[in-house]
């Protein structure tokens, strides 16, 4: 883990070990970020044909619910820094009916993919812990196409999110506040001015 725990921007992921990449896929997925999946690619419009890229793709949640939308005439690459995430992504099957899948181990910046090469970028729950979120944005803009769109989902306010909030609560209550305020990273990138800010 990083020296500056409270400093999203230092989470770095690239080897975080099974014990977390098995916990975040049996405990996190199913009750959390499958459905959130599902709500960004709605927004995102995601569709059958498109060529979809999965910044930060994790153990593939968005990139295989991308895959059963846009079908066999699409095409969906996950993108993640974490080896162990990327094993656990390749691991599971797709539908005979969805996209092929290749997943690459690459940072959000350089994104190692063809510039102007898919029509939708998504990236669910990973831009607030990018060392340079501006130049990770710069390089989903440079892989889009110019009439693509991209689609970026962060955490509100800690806050604003009760279970965390309380289980944030009660750690303050227990450990030290550099510890317990390790739980507020996720929710770093809460100011839809900051977003609007960077997304210039």
């Amino acid at each position: 883990m990083p020296g500056d725990q409270t400093d999203p921007t230092k989470f770095q992921f690239a080897k975080v070990g099974t014990a977390v990449t098995n916990t975040y896929e049996e405990v996190l997925v199913p009750r959390i970020f499958l459905p959130w999946a599902n709500f960004l690619l709605d927004q995102a419009g995601v569709c059958n044909g498109q060529k979809v890229l999965d910044v930060a793709c994790g153990p593939g949640t968005v990139t295989r619910q991308a895959a059963e939308r846009v079908g066999t005439d699409g095409k969906v690459t996950g993108a993640d820094i974490s080896p162990e995430m990327l094993d656990i992504a390749r691991a599971k099957k797709g539908s005979p009916d969805s996209a092929p899948v290749e997943f690459i181990e690459s940072p959000a910046a350089p994104l190692n993919v063809p510039e102007n090469d898919f029509d939708t970028v998504v990236c669910q729950q990973g831009l607030q812990f990018f060392p340079d979120r501006v130049e990770a944005l710069r390089e989903m803009a440079r892989v889009t196409r110019p009439d693509g769109l991209i689609a970026v989902a962060v955490w509100g306010a800690i806050g604003k999110n009760p279970i965390w909030n309380a289980m944030h609560q009660a750690l303050l209550a227990s450990v030290s506040a550099d510890i317990a305020d390790m739980m507020k990273a996720p929710f770093s990138l809460n100011d839809p001015e900051e977003m609007r800010s960077i997304c210039k």
